[in-house]
Parts: C-alpha cells; structure tokens; sequence
C-alpha cells in the first residue's frame, strides 16, 4: 500500500489559505500533537489500516471550518484538496 502524503497534503491547504512560514509550523504542530495521541490510543496495525480514513475526516473537517469567510475560489479550492485525498 502506498503511503498517503499527508504533509504535502498540508502544504497545498496551507498555501491556499496564504500561511507564513510560522503559521504553517503552528498549523502542524497541532497536528502532530494530535497524532501523537492517536498513536497513543491504536496499536501500530490499527492505524496503518485506518490512517488514512482518520486523516481524511479531519483534513475535510478542517477544509469545511477554514472556508468560513474565504471567497468562493479559495474555499473552492481547500474542498477540493481534501475531497481528493
């Protein structure tokens, strides 16, 4: 199975939403914060099988969240790059 790209999946949410280069560490350090907890609940198995569909609920989630208040292009654009993940 290949392995999802989630940072550059990041990477285009970001540049979409015009993040600093600090903005961009904070925005994955709140992920990676989370991921550590996911770790911290699910055996090494468990989360190879199910990574991908917990990444893709929480990048459509936040994808839906951020388009608050962006124009239609931009938001557009942030829907895209998650329902294509």
């Amino acid at each position: 199975m290949e392995q999802p790209r989630y940072k550059e999946t990041c990477d285009k949410l970001f540049a979409v939403l015009g993040y600093s280069d600090e903005e961009k560490t904070e925005a994955l350090g709140a992920l990676k914060e989370l991921h550590e907890k996911i770790h911290a609940l699910r055996s090494a198995d468990e989360l190879a099988q199910a990574s991908h569909a917990f990444f893709k609920a929480i990048l459509e989630e936040y994808a839906g969240f951020m388009s608050d208040g962006l124009d239609a292009a931009r938001a557009h654009e942030l829907r895209k790059i998650a329902s294509s993940f």
